[in-house]
């Protein structure tokens, strides 16, 4: 442990996707993660989530970021059984494969990091991810809030952070026919649509916070009356934005 301390965190990142790559092949996930493309553009939206895309120093990178993901994700056929694994699809999010320094958390302060911002389209997807019923193969919450009531863009509890290497957002499809992913960035609002041949019946989800005395947050996730899993976070002063 001491020792990778001392490697060069570029070194340190790649060594653990190296080891993750390793660990999905013998468990035999990657076996099972998405690759190809469409053809899905006939298929109709079945669930649809919008959210607002607050102004920020760093906004112009985030649309950025969005897009080139977005662009990636777009249309993706996910059969029955099969797992959309984002860090695997989007790869890393580096200047050299087009990705601007947004706005992003890491270890517990808010930094521009090349690739900041696509944590937004990651809570879209996970949440219509829970809407449409999918499994939920692995997601991981942000440690902090960032948002007062007046600032936020989407529930506490609906947001899933993803950081190469490290944190991957893994749905599967649970459903007898495919899916797939659609969405549209404009200037100020991200939309995300669940996509299928056949309709999806919604499933309730509701996000149970409770402020806690030593002055964090805790939310249950709640889909059909249960209680998935719980979260917990630490607010933080907003500067606004995402």
């Amino acid at each position: 442990m001491s020792l990778r301390r001392h490697l060069p965190a570029t070194l340190r990142t790649e060594l653990q996707a190296l080891r993750r790559q390793l660990r999905d092949r013998r468990s035999g996930l990657r076996q099972r993660f998405v690759n190809v493309s469409g053809p899905t553009g006939a298929w109709p939206e079945r669930l649809v989530v919008e959210q607002a895309i607050r102004p920020s120093a760093l906004v112009s990178a985030k649309l950025h970021n969005l897009r080139r993901a977005a662009a990636v994700l777009n249309d993706r056929l996910i059969p029955p059984g099969a797992l959309l694994s984002l860090g695997h699809l989007i790869g890393p999010p580096t200047a050299r494969r087009g990705y601007q320094a947004g706005r992003m958390l890491a270890e517990g302060k808010v930094v521009a990091e090349e690739g900041g911002g696509l944590c937004q389209l990651s809570g879209v997807i996970y949440l219509l991810g829970l809407q449409a019923g999918l499994r939920v193969e692995e997601r991981h919450p942000h440690s902090l809030d960032l948002y007062t009531e007046t600032t936020r863009f989407c529930e506490l509890g609906s947001d899933a952070t993803l950081v190469w290497a490290y944190k991957d957002l893994r749905l599967e499809n649970t459903h007898a026919h495919p899916v797939a992913f659609r969405f549209q960035i404009a200037e100020d609002r991200l939309r995300g649509a669940l996509c299928a041949p056949e309709s999806v019946v919604p499933h309730e989800v509701v996000f149970v916070r409770e402020d806690l005395a030593d002055g964090s947050r805790r939310v249950r996730t709640v889909v059909d009356g249960v209680e998935r899993h719980e979260d917990r976070y630490v607010p933080l002063d907003p500067e606004g934005g995402g």
